[in-house]
């Protein structure tokens, strides 16, 4: 485990969605209509089954969470964690999709994500 306790996993990646929210467009955050938790998960899914986008997508975060890292190593090695994690609970034919989502709309499937707080 790469955290002494659930409540301080809780507590650092909340951080991380404020830090996103933060940097997304403000429609995105005030989003009315919001993705079931169904929804965010097929697509939550279906990005980490490709690994272009699970490399673009972590190196993107790592730099937004420059600062919250004692290296780029450390943090994409935890962010790739993070992925192994999410892979290892969708169903597998999310993980054996081939269509890859652009880079803006992973954008805004993260931002719709964070606005959500569901």
């Amino acid at each position: 485990s790469k955290f002494p306790s659930e409540a301080e996993c809780e507590k650092t990646i909340e951080g991380f969605w404020d830090e996103i929210k933060a940097v997304c467009p403000k429609a995105s955050v005030q989003k009315v209509g919001l993705p079931s938790p169904e929804e965010i998960e097929k697509l939550i899914c279906e990005a980490a089954a490709s690994e272009l986008v699970e490399e673009a997508a972590t190196k993107e975060v790592c730099k937004l969470l420059a600062s919250k890292f004692p290296s780029e190593a450390e943090c994409e090695k935890t962010i790739e964690g993070f992925w192994d994690e999410i892979k290892a609970v969708c169903p597998k034919a999310s993980v054996q999709k081939v269509g890859l989502p652009s880079p803006e709309e992973i954008e805004q499937l993260i931002c719709e994500a964070a606005a959500s707080e569901l």
